[in-house]
């Protein structure tokens, strides 16, 4: 992401895909990574406090894990590795045998990790972002929704009894 403009879609895109992609290793039976990425690019962008910016918040999860302990280790290691600390603002650790991980930087890029016995849940958020290509999709998406698969007005042809397909 370039700090002259602001983040486009497919930047942020990648950012998420390039987050997935370093974690996914150490979540266990968390599915195909190629599955994960590619569901990156139907994901439609989420307010962000500040109006009329947006940002993608991507998640997955996967099978619990053995050591929760050591599972936060490895995770700290690989969020540190995509450039984001430790959120000072909470304390790693395990509270009733889950693992509780957070990440932030600076930018606003947001990862928080839950590995309990029975499963783990990963959750991103990307940096915010005004870029022309955030609103365009979720105009897209909401005339979509909006829609309700209803057939497109101007292929449908006008009969004496109304339209038709």
């Amino acid at each position: 992401m370039t700090k002259d403009s602001e983040p486009t879609l497919d930047e942020l895109r990648d950012d998420s895909k390039a987050v997935i992609a370093a974690i996914h290793p150490i979540i266990p039976q968390a599915g195909e990574l190629d599955q994960l990425l590619s569901a990156v690019d139907a994901i439609t962008p989420a307010p962000c406090p500040e109006d009329g910016f947006w940002r993608l918040t991507p998640s997955f999860q996967g099978a619990g894990v053995e050591d929760p302990e050591a599972f936060i280790v490895e995770a700290e290691d690989v969020l540190a590795s995509l450039g984001l600390p430790s959120d000072p603002s909470r304390r790693n650790g395990v509270v009733g045998g889950t693992a509780y991980v957070s990440a932030k930087d600076d930018g606003g890029r947001l990862i928080a990790v839950e590995a309990g016995e029975e499963r783990t849940l990963v959750q991103y958020t990307t940096a915010c972002s005004s870029d022309q290509s955030l609103r365009d999709s979720v105009d897209e998406a909401r005339d979509e929704a909006l829609s309700g698969g209803a057939p497109d007005t101007a292929t449908l042809k006008k009969s004496r009894w109304g339209i038709r397909g």
